[in-house]
């Protein structure tokens, strides 16, 4: 019995396939890199920012403050998004097709519990805002680069 193995070609396919990923950012590997350091600035209990780093500046009626008391969030006007449960446990990476991904809400994470669109949400937040939140900033996509290399090296050795 002759065993024969393709391991050769799974290495030169696989190294290709790093060397791609390494050069468009579109991948899979940049998508969760960025969902790491977007679920730091957007979803923190610390409070949320804008795409430039700049807390948000609370815009909430005197009748949501009574209501953010009542479920034990104290008198804090901080803005937290993660308070927007649904929105937030659903944000993660989707496929856009290819070989491309992105972030944001697909399939069944598209709706909340009540049927209202995470993206409509979005849009309204930054509307409200009148900023950028869910997009990576310049010095963040640098940073998502810059740790792709980081594990495209490390697996290429």
């Amino acid at each position: 019995m002759k065993i024969t193995s393709n391991s050769g070609s799974v290495i030169i396919n696989l190294k290709n396939d790093l060397t791609k990923l390494k050069a468009e950012p579109g991948t899979r590997l940049a998508a969760v890199i960025s969902l790491g350091i977007l679920d730091q600035r957007i979803w923190s209990n610390k409070g949320s920012k804008d795409i430039n780093g700049k807390k948000l500046t609370p815009k909430y009626s005197k009748g949501y403050i009574y209501k953010r008391k009542k479920y034990n969030r104290g008198k804090s006007t901080t803005v937290i998004l993660s308070l927007t449960g649904d929105m937030n446990n659903q944000y993660n990476v989707v496929a856009l097709g290819g070989d491309a991904y992105g972030l944001g809400w697909d399939g069944i994470g598209a709706y909340d519990r009540s049927g209202v669109s995470n993206q409509a949400k979005r849009n309204w937040l930054e509307a409200l805002y009148k900023t950028t939140i869910f997009w990576l900033s310049d010095k963040e996509i640098k940073a998502v680069m810059i740790d792709v290399e980081k594990h495209v090296a490390k697996i290429l050795g």
